[in-house]
């Protein structure tokens, strides 16, 4: 029997039922949201868009009169004004989560960093996304979203259907831990899913999905892989030292796939399937 690494599930856990409880307090995730906003303030929170941007943009190539789709923006709309200040002629912004603020300085402060004058805002949305119905687009993109949602290979052939034909999704992913794992790098696919379940029932969290396997739920839905910057890796010591205790589905993987902590992968839907 594998064993998880000593130490780990009773710290671990403790985190999570403090995370878990603040809901019963009131500080549910669109209030946190909030509180994280004023924390940051608008010139911070701009520049993490503009970073984000920098790192997906290359991949879209010329932006004037596109129309794209963002898939959780999260608490505010600053990297979808990125895309309005480059020429995107609309953006729309899928939220399932009430913890989008609209805040006009920060529309203001990165309009003013691109040197635009457009006065377009982005048409955001409180749904699922696999209710979005609106028009084709030309783009879909996402920061930190892929790893969270329930269904991968769902959320890709929704991504296909809304794509017009030669239309580009880039996503970046975060491959690491999150929440309780945060910082651990990838000691969260050593925790038994009756565990796993247990500690994140509260939680919108990872789906502890790995890079190959997000490349094959691409590539299910008909996309085609156009390029990949990975970002950041675990090192192959990390790797082997915590591959014992890892899950049956995660400790035969490669060193290759396991390594990927972070990624922006891009894929386009060809003219013709």
């Amino acid at each position: 029997m594998v064993s998880w690494p000593i130490g780990l599930a009773p710290r671990r856990a403790a985190l999570t039922f403090a995370i878990n409880q603040s809901k019963r307090f009131g500080l549910n995730r669109r209030n946190r949201g909030c509180h994280e906003v004023l924390r940051l303030g608008v010139n911070t929170a701009a520049n993490i868009a503009i970073q984000n941007f920098s790192r997906i943009a290359p991949h879209l190539g010329d932006l004037n009169g596109k129309i794209g789709l963002e898939i959780g923006p999260g608490d505010n709309l600053a990297l979808a004004h990125c895309f309005l200040a480059n020429g995107a002629a609309k953006v729309y912004a899928l939220e399932k989560q009430e913890t989008v603020h609209i805040n006009k300085p920060l529309r203001d402060h990165i309009h003013a960093h691109f040197g635009s004058t457009n006065e377009t805002d982005p048409f955001l949305e409180i749904a699922e996304f696999e209710s979005f119905h609106g028009p084709l687009v030309d783009f879909v993109y996402s920061i930190d979203v892929i790893e969270h949602v329930s269904d991968v290979s769902v959320v890709f052939k929704h991504i296909a259907r809304v794509l017009k034909p030669n239309g580009i999704s880039v996503h970046s992913v975060d491959f690491a831990g999150h929440n309780a794992f945060s910082g651990t790098r990838l000691d969260f696919l050593a925790c038994p899913d009756p565990v796993w379940n247990l500690l994140h029932s509260h939680l919108i969290t990872t789906n502890r999905i790995r890079f190959e396997e997000a490349l094959s739920c691409m590539r299910d839905a008909g996309l085609v892989i156009d390029g990949i910057d990975v970002l950041d890796r675990a090192d192959t010591a990390y790797i082997e030292s915590l591959r014992p205790s890892m899950i049956a589905r995660y400790r035969n993987l490669s060193t290759e796939d396991l390594s990927v902590l972070q990624a922006v992968i891009c894929a386009r839907r060809p003219n013709h399937r």
